[in-house]
């Protein structure tokens, strides 16, 4: 069986300090990367181009987290993870109303969030599998 694809993600966040060091922890570990500091300009891209997951901080300039996952939502399939310097109770429950499938503390162990992405490389692998009820 062919190899998939990489993950695809697209990474939004406001502080610059914090972008960089995730696009290229990221890419370290072998996921293709588009990053962006605002919602208008992650608009733009996911207009013309497709992504696995949306990670974005809940707390930028032109407006939140939960407005851009509306957003994007009718775009495509894919999944989002959510991070935010104040990860309280609201937050958590405002995260999983939009669609988050996770809401991450800032800062947060990557380990955590390296986790999560295998896990959803692994769903990616069995979903593309034949069935074994198709073989028989």
């Amino acid at each position: 069986m062919p190899e998939l694809p990489e993950l695809r993600i697209l990474l939004v966040e406001d502080h610059v300090e914090t972008l960089q060091s995730l696009c290229l922890w990221l890419a370290a570990r072998g996921y293709h990367v588009r990053s962006f500091c605002t919602i208008a300009a992650a608009c733009r891209f996911a207009r013309d181009n497709s992504f696995d997951i949306l990670i974005t901080d809940i707390g930028l300039p032109d407006g939140t987290g939960w407005e851009l996952l509306e957003k994007l939502r009718p775009l495509g399939n894919f999944r989002a993870v959510a991070i935010t310097g104040l990860a309280g109770a609201r937050e958590h429950e405002l995260s999983r109303i939009a669609g988050f499938s996770r809401l991450m503390e800032k800062p947060f162990d990557p380990a955590i969030l390296h986790a999560f992405l295998r896990a959803i490389e692994v769903e990616r692998r069995e979903s593309a599998m034949p069935s074994r009820r198709a073989a028989n």
